[in-house]
């Protein structure tokens, strides 16, 4: 099983296993670390890295939110004992009411 690694062409290399050097012929062999090259040329590694470290930071500002949300509504966390989705109607409904208003003007 071949893979590259590194974060940029000079900090990089290509691994290979011991059992895919014994079952790929030279041609073969020679695509396949072609196609980890390409890898490192593109770089796919540092893309990849980037990519994980904004899923992981996503993943936890949501964990703390949903969290947040959650406790403040069972502990009445300074909203009246409101919830957010009590406070999110409340504001849509206070939108539509100026709508109504605005248009109403027009008439």
């Amino acid at each position: 099983m071949p893979f590259a690694t590194g974060r940029d062409p000079n900090h990089a290399a290509v691994s290979i296993t011991s059992g895919l050097l014994q079952k790929l012929n030279p041609d073969e062999l020679q695509g396949v670390i072609g196609h980890e090259i390409s890898h490192i040329k593109h770089r796919d590694v540092l893309l990849m890295s980037m990519c994980s470290v904004l899923l992981g930071t996503i993943v936890i500002l949501s964990f703390y939110a949903s969290r947040m949300m959650m406790f403040g509504a069972i502990f009445g966390g300074g909203g009246g004992g409101r919830t957010a989705a009590a406070r999110l109607r409340t504001a849509a409904g206070a939108g539509e009411q100026q709508l109504s208003f605005s248009s109403w003007q027009f008439y």
